[in-house]
């Protein structure tokens, strides 16, 4: 939304005791059953870290889901097919409470790595 300024009450505090926090985008390849969010993207980011993570450090996840807004990976979902364009975005931000799902957000992160399109940040920052 253009000039959106509310503080959200979402306010991961840093600490370096804490795993890190992971955001992931959507993918557009997508398995073609409900499954798992993090199961159902099936592009080469979320193939890679099905190989490369350790459960002994793995990080938290969230994924921002084009149709879903942010997810916990473990959340059922059915397979779509929407793209996070800027015009996406800005109707998300339009109504950015009902897609931040306060609920998944951890209250302590070590540190926020983002992954995803390369115009995500782009599409998502306020105009």
């Amino acid at each position: 939304m253009a000039g959106y300024r509310r503080r959200s009450r979402i306010a991961p505090r840093n600490d370096a005791g804490e795993p890190a926090l992971l955001l992931m985008a959507c993918s557009g390849t997508k398995l073609g059953r409900d499954a798992r969010a993090i199961d159902l993207y099936r592009g080469v980011m979320y193939q890679s870290y099905r190989a490369h993570v350790r459960s002994d450090a793995a990080p938290r996840v969230l994924i921002l889901s084009a149709r879903h807004g942010f997810l916990q990976p473990d959340s059922e979902i059915a397979p779509y097919d929407e793209r996070m364009t800027r015009q996406r975005a800005d109707h998300m931000l339009d109504d950015l409470p009902r897609y931040l799902r306060p609920a998944a957000w951890p209250t302590r992160v070590g540190s926020v790595l983002l992954a995803g399109a390369p115009n995500i940040g782009v599409s998502c920052a306020p105009r």
